[in-house]
């Protein structure tokens, strides 16, 4: 393998100086000797190969890889002069923003990464890629206002000229290269750039990648990043992992991290409740009676949340404050299917924790109500074994409350040391809450470590950092 990554970085090097030689050799010698050699594979877009599935990983690659080099500049963006800046086109990939699942997550901020990019684009046009036969986005009207909705891979080559080309999204396991970057962009061959938000499948392959043909969608699409021109991560721990994991050179990847949707929320300044307990409904008319104080987490019930160890170390805090007035309770905000509410009022019942009482699920709740589960909260807590930034945490720093964090991945970069915590260990979780419930000190200094880092995790920055390596 070492032997095979050297080959390559030769290779990169020798051809550099001369692109239409590396397209040359890529398309009319290795594709069609590799299709020869392996002639007898059964090869398919949407099925594996039972008799040869690694064979069929290997000419996905290749077939990826050369899909790229003719849709791709071949050469690094050019300084822009004044005459290039007034013909620039950026075309957007906001077909993420599509899928059912949007309200939340890569969506979110792919969204808002697309409202806030033309402001800092120094007179260039932006245009947004939609798929016309999925629901339109959210947001499709503040799009519209800002530039040009392209319906379809079709009406690409009615742009006239595209100058770069912005994937929001490039692991989506079932595209293959055409679907992630169109052929229709060849006319124009941009410089194609995409956003990387993290590599967890390749972290934990155990939870993410056991199903075989996961594993090999997933290094297909991973094979894809080293012919990408640029890449964008959304915090350092990721611009380093991806830089690792496709064994590419940090200065191929910028971080811009990112921010929080603040249109999705009610103005942070208003003012907490007083009261002894907090009503609230979830978007199913089920209503939740909180009693505060009370922790709040924010995220899913996905194997790196960690949710379970949060549940045992909440078990733990109660142990050390049972007769206490200001007992607290654990807020779970987040769409639980109905297995995983059971498995956590199960597990809450043998700590001797109350369901509905000592820890409250609410399912999926409307943006209005969790900005008051966030609003009243004592503090927030995010156990996670890996983050790519981390929204929750900056969500809490929006609303004025102080955050507990794992000191792990992108986790570190936004919360204080004194602020973090183990999270493999339900006991360094716990004395970690502890610690916050009876020291107002370690509030002060969360929430002053917050003011700071959403200075810097914005989308102001986030689209600047973008824009000026486009």
């Amino acid at each position: 393998m070492a032997s095979i990554s050297w080959f390559r970085r030769l290779a990169k090097a020798l051809f550099r100086p001369f692109p239409r030689a590396k397209l040359f050799v890529v398309h009319r010698i290795l594709a069609p000797w590799h299709h020869w050699r392996y002639r007898d594979a059964t090869i398919g877009r949407d099925h594996v190969s039972a008799s040869n599935p690694d064979i069929e990983l290997r000419l996905l690659k290749l077939e990826g890889a050369l899909h790229l080099a003719r849709v791709s500049c071949a050469q690094p963006a050019t300084k822009l002069t004044a005459d290039l800046v007034q013909r620039r086109l950026v075309l957007m990939d906001v077909r993420i923003t599509q899928i059912s699942m949007r309200e939340r997550g890569i969506p979110r901020y792919a969204t808002a990464l697309a409202l806030a990019l033309p402001g800092h684009l120094n007179g260039a046009y932006i245009a947004y890629l939609v798929d016309p036969d999925q629901p339109m986005p959210d947001a499709l009207a503040e799009l519209q206002a800002r530039g040009r909705i392209v319906h379809g891979t079709a009406e690409i080559g009615e742009l006239g000229h595209v100058s770069h080309y912005l994937q929001s999204c490039i692991f989506e396991l079932h595209k293959d290269a055409n679907e992630l970057f169109p052929a229709e962009l060849g006319r124009f061959r941009p410089h194609i750039s995409a956003i990387v938000y993290d590599v967890i499948p390749w972290l934990f392959p155990k939870q993410y990648l056991s199903d075989p043909y996961l594993a090999r969608r997933y290094a297909y699409q991973l094979s894809l990043l080293p012919s990408v021109n640029h890449l964008f991560a959304i915090s350092n721990c990721a611009r380093e992992d991806v830089a690792r994991v496709a064994n590419l050179p940090l200065s191929s990847v910028t971080n811009i991290y990112g921010g929080i949707d603040e249109s999705r929320w009610d103005a942070p300044q208003t003012s907490a409740s007083n009261a002894v307990s907090l009503e609230i409904k979830n978007e199913q008319g089920e209503c939740f009676v909180l009693r505060q104080p009370y922790w709040l987490y924010v995220g899913g019930g996905d194997f790196r949340k960690n949710l379970q160890g949060l549940v045992r170390a909440f078990a733990l805090v109660l142990a050390e404050l049972p007769h206490a007035p200001d007992r607290p309770a654990l807020l779970i905000a987040c769409n639980l299917n109905s297995e995983q509410r059971k498995e956590i009022a199960v597990l809450a019942a043998s700590l001797h924790i109350e369901p509905g009482v000592d820890i409250i699920i609410t399912g999926f709740v409307s943006d209005a109500v969790l900005a008051t589960c966030y609003r009243n909260a004592f503090a927030s807590v995010f156990p996670s074994l890996y983050e790519g930034l981390g929204l929750p945490v900056l969500e809490s720093y929006h609303f004025g409350v102080p955050a507990l964090a794992s000191n792990v991945s992108s986790l570190t970069e936004i919360t204080p040391a004194s602020c973090q915590f183990d999270p493999s260990s339900e006991v360094s979780i716990a004395q970690a809450m502890l610690h916050m419930h009876k020291t107002p000190q370690l509030r002060a200094e969360s929430l002053a470590f917050g003011r700071e880092i959403m200075a810097v995790c914005n989308w102001k920055q986030a689209a600047s950092k973008l824009a000026s390596q486009l």
